[in-house]
């Protein structure tokens, strides 16, 4: 085994550096200049890894390469400073919020208009369900006074669109949009046989090893009914070592990675904020920017709180806020509002 493999399989920090600068080796370099090569051997010693220099270097390399990636929502990506970046962003929210809508809205939007690739791991819907709410939105999107009904998921499942010409006319568009780049959206299946946070991140990483140019976006559906890495730990420890798990793929890989998280019980009647993550792991401490989603009913008459989410859960669309609780290279308590409709598979922001 070569000594740097040695090093590596044994732990040992270790360095690869260049200290014979324009020399064809360090014997030349000593030679010719022995006070220069001192001083650089020892410079390395004190910098081994020369980091302001590298920096510098990689700023320099990307800095005409836009490093982060819309969303499509601009009144999101306003607040995000562009988009998403090479970091991990955790979005919670109570059930019937939509943050399986919106989340797999953003996924279709930078795979259609910036030809992204993405990795969908989703543990609580099919795949088939997943492409029926696409193909229902989409023919929303494309519904006019002369084309037929808009479907909704259930209708293009039950197939009452294939007996109705005007329906399959729409459709059949729908599905012809979503052909031109649905091969981008990698959607794997987790509600039988559910993955763990480190098959995730065997799986990007293997990924990213073949395709070193190619940067996806990774979204996980959602983070408390993946399996646990260790069957052996109690509720907070599986989380944890979850959530670690997705931050070391967002920072080993530079690539940015949304994971789905649900509330704990007792933040079902209140407005968002970061201890709505607190029962449930270190999500908080992880996560580089920490999302909630909520109805807007919620800052009514908090004496009829209850009722008002029962009221607002039954309109169409919903009004929902998005709530920033913490943004670590950006600007956090704010938020921003969304209209969600259920039956179209969609959200829009105001």
């Amino acid at each position: 085994m070569p000594v740097v493999a040695r090093m590596n399989f044994f732990g040992f920090e270790n360095y690869t550096v260049d200290i014979a600068k324009g020399s064809k080796d360090p014997n030349e370099a000593l030679t010719s200049d022995r006070a220069k090569f001192t001083n650089e051997v020892e410079a390395r010693i004190k910098d081994p890894d020369d980091y302001l220099t590298s920096l510098i270097t990689r700023i320099q390399d990307h800095k005409d390469k836009p490093q982060y990636v819309p969303t499509g929502f601009n009144n999101l990506d306003k607040l995000l400073d562009g988009g998403l970046y090479p970091q991990l962003y955790v979005l919670g929210a109570v059930s019937s919020v939509g943050k399986t809508t919106f989340s797999m809205q953003i996924a279709d939007r930078i795979a259609a208009t910036q030809g992204k690739t993405i990795f969908y791991f989703s543990l609580e819907t099919s795949k088939d369900e997943l492409t029926e709410k696409n193909l229902s939105r989409l023919s929303f999107e494309l519904a006019n006074e002369s084309s037929g009904n808009p479907q909704t998921a259930r209708s293009i499942n039950n197939g009452y669109w294939l007996d109705h010409k005007p329906e399959f006319k729409l459709v059949m568009k729908a599905i012809n949009t979503y052909s031109k780049y649905y091969s981008l959206i990698h959607i794997f299946d987790g509600t039988l046989n559910r993955p763990t946070a480190n098959t995730s991140y065997k799986k990007m990483k293997a990924y990213r090893r073949k395709h070193p140019d190619i940067k996806p976006v990774v979204i996980v559906d959602y983070l408390q009914i993946l399996k646990p890495i260790d069957d052996k730990d109690t509720d907070k420890e599986k989380v944890t070592k979850s959530i670690a798990a997705f931050k070391s793929i967002a920072s080993e890989l530079e690539i940015p990675v949304i994971v789905i998280s649900s509330f704990n019980r007792s933040s079902y009647q209140s407005p968002v904020a970061m201890e709505s993550f607190k029962e449930s792991g270190e999500i908080e401490y992880y996560a580089d920017t920490l999302l909630g989603l909520q109805y807007l009913a919620i800052h009514d008459d908090v004496d009829n709180t209850r009722d008002n989410i029962r009221e607002a859960m039954q309109k169409e669309p919903r009004d929902i806020e998005l709530v920033v609780l913490k943004n670590r290279n950006g600007r956090s308590n704010t938020n921003i509002n969304f209209e969600y409709y259920p039956t179209r598979g969609a959200s829009k922001s105001f």
